[in-house]
């Protein structure tokens, strides 16, 4: 799992928390240190959001490496909420949708992988386009508020 998720982590380009990037399972909270830090330390809800992504998929693939009985779906919400739209951040919401896609095709038949996101800039959009497979808007909705006619 800390193998994983480090590997995970390092395709997502996090920033460095210090001289070597690291990766421990506390074992009494069974959360993810980062080079030390615990989660709770973690300097912003960007870099929670990363940990969280790196760490789920790191309990998913090696479960399927495994034989370890996991159901084979993962859902993540609002991936590239806490994210800004340039620079840095935007490079990092690539990431992690690139990683997605990539750990997808790899476990393909035995991970379903489920993104809802409500504001994916539209550059990822266009790279991803291929993995949207419902889009929707305000005004058409999933759940709706009155019955279709």
């Amino acid at each position: 799992m800390e193998r994983r998720t480090l590997e995970y982590l390092e395709r997502l380009h996090i920033p460095q928390l210090g001289d070597l990037l690291s990766v421990r399972l506390n074992r009494s909270t069974f959360l993810p240190e980062i080079s030390g830090r615990s989660f709770d330390e973690l300097s912003s809800q960007g870099l929670k959001t990363l940990m969280n992504v790196a760490h789920a998929l790191a309990h998913h693939t090696v479960a399927i490496d495994r034989s370890l009985p996991l159901p084979g779906l993962l859902v993540l919400d609002g991936i590239s909420a806490n994210a800004g739209r340039d620079g840095f951040d935007h490079d990092r919401v690539r990431d992690m949708y690139e990683l997605l896609i990539d750990v997808s095709d790899e476990y393909e038949g035995r991970l379903q992988i489920i993104a809802v996101d409500n504001d994916v800039p539209q550059s990822i959009r266009d790279q991803i386009s291929e993995g949207i497979v419902l889009d929707l808007s305000q005004a058409d909705r999933l759940i709706r508020s009155e019955p279709m006619t």
